[in-house]
């Protein structure tokens, strides 16, 4: 149905005219066509690992693999950040002579749920067993229990990793690991204790002041040369908590310390610190390189 709207218009040399316009009636613009927005070239599957029930997000590059199969990143916390992931490869795989980024799989480890992390179940996957069993976290956070991080890394390197090459075309051997905060922390844990776990190690904005800082000290106990087949990106915010300089100065001594011990070992390393970033934005902010540095090592 149309209706018939006048109205006047100024015309050139300050003549006047009625102009006639139809218009149709108000139809809805929108028109739902999916549940909601889906990154392209991805799957979803449900797993169960040790601690329960996951959700693994799987990102294969479009085209065919590389005759010996693709490199693969796991990122643990996928919930919070597979899409940030997957988009700065999706971005720069195309083009790899600029981007210096060539294709490799992601495999995003989470959890059942909308919310970005499960604190509970991230801590006991992410972390080893006290040392201290009185620690408490210098944030003054309540703290879930840890002690789960070897069977998740059984878990990712063991019957996770045996579905995924029995789905898709996967160099087994060429596989790292991502994390964020606790994630980062899991990554460098890995990088020092389980030496034949992953060949990349990507800790960003780590939580290193866990168990009283811990993992540098398993850092420290590293021979040189005792990693030379694995390599680190570690990158952390200047403003971790921005209104908190006392942790700010924490987080980045401890990434610093982190990277200065795997130099000391040989193994080739990568350290940036982000001017302007904070504990949420830095993964964002670094992922591009991230995937640079992924594509290089893996």
């Amino acid at each position: 149905m149309f209706k018939i709207m006048a109205h006047y218009r100024a015309q050139a040399f300050g003549q006047w005219r009625v102009v006639r316009r139809s218009e149709k009636v108000s139809e809805p613009l929108l028109h739902s066509v999916s549940r909601g927005y889906a990154l392209p070239d991805t799957h979803e599957f449900s797993a169960t690992g040790p601690s329960g029930e996951h959700r693994i997000f799987v990102f294969v590059p479009p085209g065919s693999p590389p005759p010996s199969g693709y490199p693969l990143l796991f990122v643990v916390d996928a919930n919070a950040i597979f899409g940030a992931a997957v988009d700065a490869a999706r971005l720069q795989m195309p083009w790899p002579d600029v981007s210096g980024v060539t294709p490799f799989m992601i495999v995003g480890v989470g959890y059942p749920g909308s919310t970005p992390f499960d604190h509970r179940r991230r801590s006991w996957d992410l972390a080893p067993s006290l040392r201290n069993p009185t620690w408490k976290s210098p944030l003054g956070l309540p703290w879930h229990q840890p002690g789960g991080a070897d069977d998740f890394i059984d878990f990712l390197t063991g019957p996770l990793l045996n579905a995924l090459c029995a789905r898709y075309p996967v160099a087994r051997a060429r596989r790292g690991i991502c994390g964020l905060s606790l994630g980062g922390t899991f990554a460098l844990y890995a990088f020092a204790i389980r030496h034949d776990a992953f060949s990349f190690h990507a800790a960003v904005s780590s939580a290193l002041w866990f168990d009283g800082g811990r993992i540098v000290e398993e850092l420290k106990a590293l021979s040189p040369g005792s990693r030379l087949t694995a390599s680190a990106f570690i990158c952390v915010g200047k403003e971790e908590i921005p209104d908190n300089s006392e942790i700010c100065d924490m987080m980045l001594a401890g990434s610093r310390d982190a990277a200065k011990e795997i130099e000391r070992t040989g193994s080739p390393v990568t350290y940036r610190e982000c001017e302007g970033e904070n504990h949420q934005s830095t993964i964002i902010a670094m992922m591009p390189q991230l995937m640079k540095h992924a594509s290089r090592h893996l």
